[in-house]
């Protein structure tokens, strides 16, 4: 279960980690995706965790850092309206 296994604080950790974009946009798309689901109206839903992570500062960062793959800066824009 993704709420008990501390799954999104791990792609929260690995988009702020991550070194390669394909980490990050592949992390991004599965926290957009949870989000999504019926997981996220669970108790303490998904946005509320990922918010307790500090994804929001995470994105801020990356909204500043250079992108080669604009697809990366696309999925980071979208997530941080999100």
């Amino acid at each position: 279960h993704f709420m008990t296994n501390a799954t999104i604080e791990v792609l929260v950790d690995q988009i702020s980690a991550a070194p390669r974009e394909k980490v990050v946009r592949v992390s991004l798309a599965a926290l957009r995706n949870l989000c999504q689901s019926d997981i996220a109206s669970s108790t303490e839903g998904v946005a509320a965790r990922m918010i307790k992570c500090g994804l929001p500062k995470t994105l801020r960062a990356l909204r500043e850092r250079p992108w080669t793959d604009p697809d990366v800066a696309d999925d980071v824009e979208a997530s941080t309206r999100s």
